[in-house]
């Protein structure tokens, strides 16, 4: 029987047709999935990995990239004991050695075997204690990025060495926070001579005191210098990282509080006070003041200033003639005149392509954010609840506000500072809630308990100061009081029926703009800083910030009242 001529052709079609691959996230054009992992965290592209076989063998690569071990495991990995790094050693470009530990560093020489053991390795991060001299005695042609930190609450290997004591060994563990202060961490360019292709160099928390005359001058490459936190002292200078003259960028940034932004040679460095420094080859310049998040909006009495002319200085075609991006981030500037600030930068006088300023005016210190107080009397006869145990630190340091419904927060422990522990506790007064509609803007109420850490913080008629500063520029409006509430009115689902105080904070969004979908948000993020201080003195409200100024000018009266009114008098009454 003969098959008519629409069936051969149907089934030829049907041969030859083409399936459509089922198209997903690992199928897409390569550069089209780099610029959608550029948007992800680490942890979402490990989440992503864990979907099927296929996704976890695509992203491998990704995720072993950038690994971390400690001493005690890089050990065992070398000797073979331990194999999960060798499973993934052509995907590993990064190794961080996240524990110090002295035995490894002077002992151990891991650098000999990491180009074999890891053949794409380029970049190493080293937690280390110690001052970099113990580098010499190291060495690789591969590592082109190096970074040298310090976290002293890691001690896994120490840890793990010092419990395999078999024959009970006495053993001396030295006060890390006392050694580092007493002996400052030490670094020379000469430490590193034998790291031949380094060409990125990273330090934190490091002390510069070498002489360019007392070193080798090592062949070295390096073309990109950061410093965080790091001091130097006479007759060093910044420069000497560019004796080769072959720097293109150099990154320094300070934390807020460190006093060597306030130093002789800092500052010298900043007005460009030495002709001597060599800059010559510098491209990217960046200086920068660092805060955390108790400094978000707040300008403290210890702010580093910075003038315009300063600014100038860098901006010089004959000391820095290369340079095209210079970064002050974190700095006081007065901006009175700013507007002639521009003009006095000469575009024929320098090469500079970007100028990137992320500064304060001086005068926003006076404006910058709106203060409500509150004074608290704890009454007589109020049962104060016991509370035997103090706040752990992470508590301390970040703020947990529970959802009561749509409209109500709580927060059960939050930091009571006295006259004792003010300014010498290290806590947060940043509160954060981050879910606020200013499209359908409605009143909202936070509560904040009130506790008796360790039962010593506050008794019977004591005064308790409280102090709420958000910024100026926000449109929220602030109402604080207090209630005496039972917890189970708070949150029903709990049995715990405790009669406590609590701050009561009322905040209520009133911005008009012209531009709704621009300005207004479903999920406005609203941040400000609650301060609850127990007042020294139950009868004169005398505030925690002006105690020791109070107390210090009645000492002046009295003396002067004692010693120099009654010889003032003698005086006139002789004559």
């Amino acid at each position: 029987m003969k098959r008519t001529i629409i069936h051969q052709d149907n089934e030829f079609n049907n041969k030859f047709k083409r399936k459509n691959p089922e198209l997903n996230l690992v199928r897409i054009p390569h550069d089209i999935l780099n610029l959608i992992l550029n948007q992800l965290t680490p942890i979402d592209i490990i989440n992503l990995s864990s979907l099927d076989h296929e996704f976890r063998t695509y992203f491998a690569s990704m995720i072993f990239s950038k690994v971390k071990t400690t001493w005690s495991n890089l050990i065992d990995e070398i000797d073979g004991k331990r194999t999960f790094l060798k499973r993934y050693r052509y995907f590993i470009r990064q190794l961080r050695i996240i524990d110090c530990y002295s035995y490894g560093e002077w002992q151990i020489d891991v650098f000999s075997d990491l180009t074999h053991l890891y053949p794409h390795l380029t970049t190493i991060l080293i937690n280390s204690r110690n001052s970099s001299n113990w580098l010499k005695y190291r060495g690789n042609d591969d590592i082109t990025q190096l970074t040298l930190y310090f976290e002293k609450d890691h001690l896994e290997s120490q840890n793990q060495f010092l419990s395999e004591n078999p024959k009970n060994i006495n053993q001396i563990i030295r006060n890390e926070s006392l050694t580092a202060i007493t002996n400052p961490r030490i670094f020379s360019i000469e430490h590193i001579a034998n790291f031949k292709m380094l060409r990125k160099l990273c330090l934190y928390d490091y002390h510069f005191n070498w002489e360019i005359q007392s070193i080798g001058n090592p062949v070295l490459l390096i073309d990109e210098v950061s410093l965080h936190n790091c001091t130097w002292e006479y007759p060093f200078k910044l420069s000497q990282f560019n004796y080769n003259h072959n720097m293109t960028k150099l990154n320094i940034s300070y934390k807020n509080d460190n006093p060597f932004i306030h130093s002789e040679r800092f500052n010298s460095f900043i007005k460009n006070e030495d002709k001597e420094e060599d800059f010559q080859s510098l491209e990217v310049l960046s200086i920068n003041i660092l805060y955390d998040d108790s400094h978000s909006f707040f300008i403290p009495a210890d702010y580093s200033y910075i003038q315009r002319k300063d600014i100038c200085g860098f901006i010089n075609h004959e000391k820095y003639p290369n340079l095209r991006q210079l970064t002050f981030h974190g700095w006081i500037l007065k901006l009175y005149d700013f507007e002639s600030f521009p003009k006095s930068i000469s575009r024929d006088d320098n090469n500079l392509e970007l100028l990137d300023l992320e500064i304060f005016d001086t005068l926003s210190a006076l404006c910058l954010a709106n203060t409500e107080t509150y004074l608290i009397r704890i009454p007589h006869y109020f049962d104060i609840i016991p509370h035997p145990k103090n706040m752990n630190h992470q508590d301390k340091l970040e703020r947990n506000a529970q959802v009561i419904n749509e409209t109500h927060y709580i927060i059960l422990e939050y930091p009571i500072q006295t006259i004792k522990t003010f300014d010498k506790d290290h806590i947060s007064n940043v509160i954060k809630i981050t879910d606020y509609n200013s499209i359908t803007p409605m009143k909202k109420t936070l509560f904040v308990r009130v506790n008796n850490y360790e039962d010593n913080i506050f008794n019977s008629d004591d005064l308790l100061n409280v102090k709420l500063c958000w910024p100026a520029i926000y449109p929220f409006d602030f109402r604080i009081s207090h209630q005496y509430l039972h917890l189970n009115e708070l949150i029903p689902t709990t049995s715990d029926d405790s009669f406590d105080l609590y701050i009561r904070i009322d905040y209520e969004f009133f911005g008009q703009t012209y531009d709704r979908d621009m300005y207004l948000s479903e999920n406005e993020e609203l941040q400000f800083q609650l301060y609850i201080n127990k007042l020294p003195n139950k009868w004169i409200p005398i505030p925690l910030e002006l105690y020791d100024i109070l107390i210090y000018i009645i000492d002046i009266a009295i003396l002067f009242g004692w010693n120099i009114i009654p010889y003032i008098i003698s005086t006139v009454t002789s004559v």
